[in-house]
């Protein structure tokens, strides 16, 4: 059988491939590969990131973050100023209002300042204690801007939505060129249209159909295909680096019997992280966790238990008091970069917690609303998902799984339930917030998560980027985002 031929490209065109459905985006509260893809075309905020400093875009502000006045209860209140003309991408201007607005819609943010917009185009931040760094919150990937408009969300970004369907399958989300964007390099982008194609996994829960479509060359671009199955694709540029994600285990510090620290402990220890990256990667060496943050972030660091499958049984059977009859599994919606095959990655930690006689029911969420709904909800005993990293800041990683004002409670937004298991202690927000202060102070942090074990790291996450050879000049961020608006095709 003659190889596929490639299909013939559109010259203005991109074609990207996604895995899983396209159910519309929210700018704050994206959670799977593809919206927060779209997100990272469509929308901009006020600060970056550049190296280890933040720093504040002079094509949004006319000034950054300046000190206004120290309140009687000693809390500041800071403010910037827009540029005028800045615009959304119809057209319409970009008022203090709209930025107020869109920051009140970052939780991270609102719980340390009130945003409020001001005269002089300025945008007030009100803290809520004298010692807040609003940087780091307006540099982090939720801090955006945008508004509804007639047919959808509008932003500031390089591209627009211009169409969108939401569907399984087939044609789902289509963007243009927005023109009144104001480009750093001063250069336009190259490509015109951005099409997004969304395919399903088979049902061994495989992306086929994507790597075919890669094969054929329907797509011309994808960041869904697992390193594994990318690897072995001919004709087209692979590229790979280490991710700012890792894989864990939550349990859920509220359930009955899971609420005991020796118990959670002692369920860590019956687990084989190795096994299950074996699951996930040919090469689990490369990606088994050995700590919470990923490599990224923190190249050495314990707070991973060690597995030793002699002791492993011991501790279960000496905590059986009060164990209910099976623990019950909640498993993110789909592959992720972190977890590229969840739902087997569940079942070989069920299996072996069922080898020490402990019975697991696994239960897999169709989607990101489903998912956090049944996080907010509490009924699980075991959560298998993961985290992406916000910003390149240690800390922030850790807050973001550890900090009780993550933890998930009713009505909570997506983006800030990231405590999965609602894991709460005194002495952990107090060596967290003195870790920010003081980064050698990061040991207690680990020392206190081996105690508690509130999340058991398993593996850690691969940004992997497939892309043919007409598309020029990609290179893949740390996050594993790309920027289309910096792309050419040949």
């Amino acid at each position: 059988m003659s190889p596929p031929q490639p299909k013939r490209s559109d010259p203005s065109t991109l074609r990207v491939g996604m895995l899983g459905s396209w159910q519309g985006l929210d700018p704050w509260e994206a959670q799977d590969l593809a919206s927060v893809l779209v997100r990272n075309q469509c929308f901009e905020g006020l600060y970056h990131r550049d190296g280890d400093q933040w720093v504040a875009d002079p094509r949004y502000l006319a000034h950054e973050l300046r000190l206004e006045t120290v309140g009687i209860s000693g809390h500041p209140r800071y403010a910037v100023r827009l540029v005028e003309g800045l615009r959304f991408s119809d057209g319409s201007p970009v008022q203090p209002e709209d930025v107020a607005a869109s920051f009140e819609r970052v939780a991270p943010l609102r719980a340390v300042a009130r945003v409020n917009a001001a005269g002089g185009r300025r945008v007030q931040f009100v803290c809520t204690a004298a010692d807040v760094q609003l940087e780091p919150h307006l540099g982090q990937i939720w801090s955006v801007i945008g508004k509804r408009g007639r047919q959808g969300w509008l932003g500031t970004g390089p591209y627009a939505i211009a169409e969108e369907q939401r569907g399984t399958s087939g044609e789902v989300l289509t963007l243009v060129r927005n023109r009144y964007w104001t480009p750093r390099s001063g250069h336009p982008p190259k490509i015109e249209r951005i099409v997004f194609h969304a395919y399903e996994l088979d049902g061994e829960g495989k992306p086929t159909a994507l790597r075919e479509a890669i094969e054929s060359g329907e797509v011309d671009f994808t960041v869904s295909l697992p390193r594994e199955v990318a690897r072995g694709l001919q004709g087209v540029r692979k590229v790979y680096q280490p991710g700012q994600s890792t894989a864990f285990l939550a349990f859920g510090c509220r359930r009955p019997w899971v609420d005991r620290p020796q118990v959670r402990r002692a369920l860590a220890a019956a687990i084989d992280a190795w096994a299950v990256a074996r699951i996930c990667h040919d090469n689990p060496a490369a990606f088994a966790a050995r700590g919470l943050l990923p490599p990224a972030l923190a190249p050495a660091q314990r707070s991973a238990p060690r597995y030793d499958r002699a002791l492993a049984p011991a501790p279960l059977g000496e905590l059986d008091a009060g164990r209910p009859a099976k623990l019950r599994m909640l498993v993110v919606w789909g592959p992720r970069p972190y977890l590229p095959r969840p739902r087997a990655a569940a079942e070989e930690i069920a299996a072996q917690l069922g080898a020490r006689g402990v019975e697991v029911e696994v239960e897999q969420a169709a989607g990101p609303a489903e998912f956090f709904e049944a996080v907010r909800a509490g009924q699980h005993d075991l959560i298998l998902s993961g985290y992406i990293a916000e910003t390149a800041d240690p800390i922030d990683f850790l807050v973001a799984l550890l900090s009780s004002e993550r933890a998930p409670k009713p009505g909570a937004a997506m983006a800030s339930t990231t405590n999965l298991g609602g894991f709460a202690d005194a002495e952990m927000e107090r060596r967290l917030a003195a870790a920010r202060k003081d980064p050698s102070l990061f040991a207690g942090i680990d020392e206190l998560l081996e105690s508690q074990r509130p999340l058991l790291p398993l593996m850690y996450g691969a940004s992997v980027a497939v892309h043919a050879w007409r598309v020029r000049h990609f290179e893949l961020d740390p996050r594993g985002l790309p920027s289309f608006a910096e792309l050419e095709l040949g």
